[in-house]
């Protein structure tokens, strides 16, 4: 992911800053469709060979639904059934040892 940042300095025009190169997380994932009905598909992506953890969680931060990823479904998609899931929002993690990756979406 490229970030561009404007260095802002009083007396002068906004500038863009050098460009960086943050190092590629080792965990991904895709929720859609975002806002979902029924049901919402879920591609996920671990680089390492150690597994993870995925989990939603309401607002309140009650765990919905979780799932362990093993080493050797280190990348994958499902369906995931939301017809039991009250209408709101929801925040999906995954993680394995050392990193997170969290994204929202809507149950309508």
């Amino acid at each position: 992911m490229n970030a561009v940042i404007w260095m802002l300095t009083p007396g002068t025009a906004p500038r863009m800053a050098e460009p960086t190169i943050e190092p590629a997380a080792s965990v991904g994932m895709k929720l859609y469709p975002n806002p979902a009905n029924d049901q919402i598909h879920l591609s996920y992506a671990i680089q390492e060979n150690t597994g993870g953890q995925l989990s939603i969680m309401n607002l309140t931060g009650q765990i919905v639904f979780q799932k362990t990823i093993t080493a050797d479904s280190a990348a994958g998609d499902f369906t995931l059934d939301l017809s039991a899931f009250p209408a709101g929002m929801y925040v999906a993690t995954l993680q394995n040892g050392k990193d997170v990756i969290s994204q929202k979406f809507i149950r309508q």
